[in-house]
């Protein structure tokens, strides 16, 4: 499924998970012919990050929307660096092959998530590290300055927008439970710590309420945001 937020909100994601996908880096196994996988690439802002950990290491992003995809291309010239048009429920590489696959806000807008994870598994070598980064509104938090901070209602119009566009908004907390069920084992999760920045949730709630444009609705901007965004580490066996 296309991700329905724009580029530059997902530039600016990026930049504010950055401290958290350093921690799910130092996991990785330091060896030569490092093979890595993004899942759902989408511009290719994090891509590189894969290749940097060694000096033989080769990341291939692949995305399902060939228009983001193009952007991913045009912006990243590396010869460690490629990137394909592939779907995320039927990779297209032969098992045991990767050792590090990183999913960031992607699985949530897969509705065949359990097929992903399974592919997912599937293209990881044996001790092969699976890493995520996946928000759960349920604990989400919005403050205006009519009333206090509290949490959102299941039935918020961000959420249901969410819904319609077939995310699932509550994809972090099922994580661990989903990997288990894959067969991924050495399952380690928390919560991003986040350091408030006015500018950057600015901007972010301004790309939400682009968003919920999109759906004809129309938000009573808060003042302030908070949705816990889970780290998910796993290994196969």
């Amino acid at each position: 499924m296309e991700k329905p937020y724009s580029p530059c909100f997902l530039c600016n994601q990026s930049r504010r998970t950055q401290p958290a996908r350093q921690f799910l880096y130092n996991q990785i196994p330091r060896v030569k012919g490092l093979l890595t996988l993004d899942v759902g690439c989408g511009t290719g802002v994090i891509t590189p990050e894969l290749a940097t950990y060694t000096s033989h290491a080769t990341a291939i992003g692949i995305d399902i929307d060939s228009t983001i995809l193009a952007k991913a291309i045009n912006r990243n010239k590396s010869t460690n660096l490629h990137f394909l048009l592939a779907d995320a429920t039927a990779l297209p590489f032969r098992a045991n092959l990767f050792t590090f696959a990183l999913s960031h806000f992607t699985l949530m807008w897969i509705p065949k998530r359990m097929k992903a994870l399974s592919e997912t598994f599937r293209i990881l070598c044996s001790k092969g590290i699976l890493a995520a980064i996946e928000p759960d509104y349920s604990g989400r938090i919005e403050a205006r300055n009519s009333s206090p901070k509290q949490g959102l209602p299941p039935q918020s119009s961000l959420i249901k927008c969410l819904q319609n566009l077939g995310a699932d908004p509550f994809s972090g907390s099922q994580l661990p439970a989903d990997l288990s069920i894959v067969g991924f084992t050495n399952t380690r999760f928390g919560v991003l710590s986040w350091e408030f920045n006015k500018i950057g949730a600015h901007k972010e709630i301004l790309g939400e309420a682009a968003l919920l444009k999109t759906q004809g609705i129309q938000w009573d901007l808060p003042t302030f945001t908070f949705t816990p965004i889970f780290w998910v580490l796993a290994s196969k066996p």
